[in-house]
């Protein structure tokens, strides 16, 4: 009966757990979505990004999660003006001098869903 029941428990948390990294692909795939939809009209694809990563903010509850978001956002976006600025690469739509200002969110909606998927692999028992 104890065995049954650790068997219950444990699809339980596997189906959580695919549940969550679920709806981690799909803040991404929204947020890549978004930018192709979007890219011409700047404030709405900043808006709408940022809806995004409001949604995932607030299901994940987590405010390490929340310093993820803003310090890889930070970090990437000051990256992709460096290299913009350089010529690496060009953006059809400048606002932030070489970069589009959707940038950082972007990133900061990238590095959430690293973050939150490698911790919903963990839980479901996967190792190194």
């Amino acid at each position: 009966m104890k065995i049954k029941k650790a068997i219950i428990k444990e699809e339980k948390v596997l189906k959580r757990e695919w549940k969550n990294i679920l709806f981690n692909f799909l803040t991404i795939f929204l947020s890549l979505l978004i930018v192709i939809l979007f890219f011409k009209k700047p404030l709405l694809t900043t808006l709408f990004l940022a809806a995004v990563a409001i949604l995932g903010l607030l299901k994940w509850k987590s405010q390490l999660t929340l310093i993820i978001f803003l310090f890889f956002g930070i970090i990437f976006g000051i990256g992709e003006i460096i290299v913009s600025n350089y010529e690496v690469w060009t953006y059809g739509v400048k606002d932030l001098g070489s970069i589009p200002i959707w940038i950082f969110i972007l990133w900061g909606n990238t590095a959430t869903f690293i973050y939150q998927t490698i911790i919903e692999i963990k839980k479901m028992g996967v190792k190194r």
